[in-house]
């Protein structure tokens, strides 16, 4: 178990070193608004993590050696990692729309799996972000900011929000105060769906396919 704590560091309590200039991982975040007809219930996110962090997380918790990521060795990754992320709120902030005023959310179902090589591979975290039973809202903020900059997590190229017909999203920016790095500029999703739209998660949300040109990010 020492060495799987280990990896779990690597995503979450080294972020805590504020005299970082730079990111060390690099995360590729999806997100899909799970979607109810008084408002968005949810949203499902999978990370997916840079090709060389991968290669660490493997090489950590692949214990037996064997070359392949067990349903075992993930899954005690998975529970480190939920726990170690825990206090930072996933990096996770959701608002109202057009107001700052934040959303509160319960995140679950956090999982890890290994999609391999490939541009669509790598390491991938997912978990659901549940909102407040009483949430009636059509648009929402979505932001992932690591304050220190120990992980940039930027969206997925050109496939920020997975598709949908009643969903759109733009990536926007703002400036914001930091506690530890001042005033930045930082990116969200705005994410639209229409009043009355019913949108259930995709079957398959990881990459089914793997690509052979070359690892992503």
């Amino acid at each position: 178990m020492r060495v799987l704590r280990f990896s779990a560091l690597c995503l979450a309590i080294c972020v805590a070193n504020n005299a970082l200039a730079h990111p060390h991982v690099r995360v590729a975040y999806q997100v899909e608004p799970l979607v109810q007809s008084n408002g968005i219930r949810a949203l499902q996110v999978n990370w997916q993590l840079d090709a060389m962090t991968s290669a660490q997380i493997r090489d950590n918790i692949d214990l037996n050696k064997n070359g392949v990521l067990d349903p075992e060795e993930l899954q005690a990754f998975a529970e480190g990692n939920f726990e170690l992320m825990k206090p930072h709120q996933f990096f996770l902030t959701v608002e109202q729309g057009h107001l700052a005023q934040p959303i509160p959310f319960e995140v679950h179902s956090y999982r890890a799996v290994d999609a391999g090589h490939g541009f669509q591979g790598g390491v991938h975290i997912s978990f659901v972000a549940d909102l407040p039973a009483s949430s009636n809202h059509t648009n929402i903020k979505v932001r992932f900011f690591d304050p220190t900059w120990y992980m940039a997590i930027q969206p997925r190229p050109g496939f920020g929000l997975a598709a949908h017909h009643d969903c759109s999203t733009e990536l926007l920016s703002e400036t914001r105060d930091t506690s530890m790095q001042g005033q930045q500029v930082v990116q969200f999703l705005f994410v639209q769906c229409a009043k009355g739209a019913e949108v259930q998660p995709t079957a398959q949300f990881f990459p089914a396919t793997e690509p052979t040109n070359g690892d992503a990010l």
